[in-house]
């Protein structure tokens, strides 16, 4: 009897002792992994970085101007016969231009009389021909046609006038709205504009632009030339200028 006793009382407890122990290692074990899961994102945050750039430049196209005979339109001698009571218009001489640019543009121009104050017949299209001492040598006018954009035929392009100016300029090229024409004469006036157009409301894009223009001079009736004592020389002074951009 007391050994049956002694067995119970031994079991009983040692079952009870067992089981605390494991549960006890069984917390321990789930707190370390917490632990380990915790650390990780301090690790992370040490990784290296780098910031690269974007660079580069843009530039405007560059265009050059062949201009024929140094832009020097030469009408030789004339006679001093050829003045009368009337106005004298003499051969006119066409000359090609061509204008190349080192990429894709648009191209405009406008046209400046350097000798306005000289003109005899005040109208949009006339420029001066210089004075013969106090009198005046004539005027002249220039026609812009035959223009190609790579070869390929084109417009001139007249952007929409102001009041008095004929409807292919205007003083600002900012405005779109143009007609196109096969000729047109540039305008004496400053800030006027003729445009490189393939249709209308179009301008037209290219590398190598080219054209005639044919000057027209006219001289003076002889009460407006003055007397002719010595050479007289025509004076006829143009300066025109390029605007090209995307």
């Amino acid at each position: 009897m007391e050994k049956a006793v002694t067995k119970e009382h031994s079991n009983v407890p040692f079952f009870r002792r067992y089981t605390k122990v494991c549960m006890s290692r069984t917390v321990k074990t789930i707190n370390i992994l917490m632990m380990s899961i915790s650390i990780a994102p301090s690790v992370l945050a040490d990784s290296p970085s780098i910031t690269f750039a974007v660079s580069g430049k843009i530039v405007p196209n560059s265009c050059t101007v062949e201009a024929p005979q140094g832009g020097d339109y030469d009408f030789g001698d004339i006679s001093h016969t050829l003045l009368s009571s009337s106005e004298t218009k003499l051969p006119a001489k066409a000359q090609a231009w061509e204008i190349l640019c080192d990429g894709q543009t648009y191209l405009m121009v406008s046209s400046v009389d350097n000798q306005q104050d000289s003109v005899t017949y005040n109208s949009y299209n006339s420029f001066g021909l210089g004075f013969n001492g106090e009198g005046k040598v004539g005027y002249y006018t220039a026609l812009i046609s035959d223009l190609s954009v790579d070869g390929q035929p084109a417009k001139a392009g007249g952007y929409t006038g102001s009041a008095g100016y004929p409807d292919y300029s205007i003083h600002s090229p900012s405005d779109r709205s143009f007609h196109v024409y096969d000729e047109v004469f540039f305008p004496s006036k400053n800030g006027m504009w003729i445009a490189w157009a393939a249709a209308k409301n179009t301008l037209y894009a290219g590398q190598k632009f080219s054209a005639d223009i044919t000057i027209q001079p006219i001289l003076a009736q002889d009460s407006d030339f003055g007397d002719v004592t010595t050479d007289v020389s025509l004076q006829g002074s143009m300066t025109m200028n390029f605007s090209f951009g995307i």
